[in-house]
């Protein structure tokens, strides 16, 4: 696997511009981890998992939950990635990969992942080296003009033709992602809207990961039911009623304390009325056993900004919101523990760019 290199300009900032006082950060995959750690420099690698060489943007990914960790330390603009095609045993690049469809395959995909990070952090540029021929064994690779015309055509075609002179599969969309402008995640049959999750965010507290697997649940609830107009009127009338001795005007300055909309509350009180038609829709079955499954088939197809994909489980939002409560709607059973999207197939930007 090729061992991408990010790098961060130092000192006078004409010198940077020169590209002069450079201090590298290595990235390097081993395993199915990725290590960043400053060459050259004290401190301890930072161990982030990695699914597949698809995505490998996902290890310029704070697992601290940052949407980029060397952006968090240093202005994007210092920042480049450099990645590594070299040759030979034990050289974090090719590593014996055939045939040479593969490997061709392997630098289309480095790229991309490469211009996807740079695209979304505004990381300043994107180097390449490991093209020479040197003393290790194996370094004298037949195939490096043929790598090297891939790489550059992935760049910008008109750099170089590889499609007419080489053999490999030219699809520039694979593993990519593409979502209709508005859209934070997309899968077969649902989506979250950008605007939704920056709503319901901003109700929990800035906690980006709840927000998002709620949202995921009510999407994959509606595809199965959905609570009428109707009723999630009548409920927060009940609510009002209940909780509010009927004054309108102090149910909104509930609202307006806990940051929520008009809109963002129905929602909530609509996902409990939802998640009640489908407890019944999905007996004998456990609502909490439909859900995981449910969620889990929506993940297989999930495609999200940043990679930024939302973790599987029942999230009750009346625990930080109780006086949106509906006495009667909501599954009494919680859902297995939250798990990661399976990372064995990459994203497709063929979804429905999170």
């Amino acid at each position: 696997m090729s061992q991408p290199l990010a790098f961060r300009a130092q000192g006078n900032r004409g010198l940077r511009r020169a590209g002069w006082g450079r201090r590298p950060v290595r990235v390097s995959l081993d395993g199915g981890w990725l290590d960043i750690a400053e060459e050259h420099g004290p401190g301890t690698p930072l161990r982030l998992p990695v699914a597949a060489i698809e995505r490998m943007r996902i290890g310029f990914v704070d697992a601290r939950g940052g949407p980029f960790y060397l952006t968090t330390l240093w202005p994007a603009g210092d920042i480049g990635i450099m990645l590594g095609f070299q040759s030979g045993a034990g050289q974090d690049g090719r590593e014996g990969l055939q045939p040479t469809a593969s490997w061709l395959e392997m630098v289309k995909l480095q790229q991309l992942a490469a211009k996807t990070v740079a695209g979304d952090t505004g990381i300043a540029t994107i180097w390449s080296w490991g093209w020479g021929t040197f003393n290790n064994p194996g370094s004298a690779d037949p195939d490096k003009q043929a790598a090297a015309c891939v790489y550059l055509w992935t760049r910008d075609p008109t750099l170089c033709n590889a499609p007419g002179s080489y053999n490999f599969d030219t699809d520039l969309t694979e593993g990519q992602i593409n979502l209709p402008s508005g859209v934070q995640c997309g899968w077969n049959g649902g989506k979250i809207k950008v605007r939704d999750l920056a709503r319901l965010t901003r109700a929990l507290k800035g906690n980006a990961a709840t927000a998002e697997s709620a949202l995921l649940e009510r999407g994959v609830v509606n595809a199965t039911a959905r609570a009428p107009s109707r009723s999630v009127t009548q409920a927060q009338a009940a609510i009002v009623k209940s909780s509010f001795g009927g004054s309108a005007r102090r149910y909104s300055r509930a609202l307006r304390r806990n940051k929520l909309g008009t809109t963002t509350a129905r929602a909530i009180i609509a996902d409990q009325i939802a998640q009640g038609l489908v407890t019944t829709k999905v007996k004998p079955q456990t609502y909490a056993t439909w859900l995981g499954g449910a969620e889990t088939t929506a993940l297989n197809t999930a495609t999200c900004l940043l990679d930024n994909i939302p973790t599987a489980g029942h999230v009750a939002l009346t625990t930080s919101f109780p006086f949106l409560r509906v006495a009667t709607a909501s599954p009494k059973t919680p859902a297995t523990p939250p798990t990661k999207k399976p990372t064995s197939q990459p994203p497709s930007r063929s979804a429905a760019r999170r």
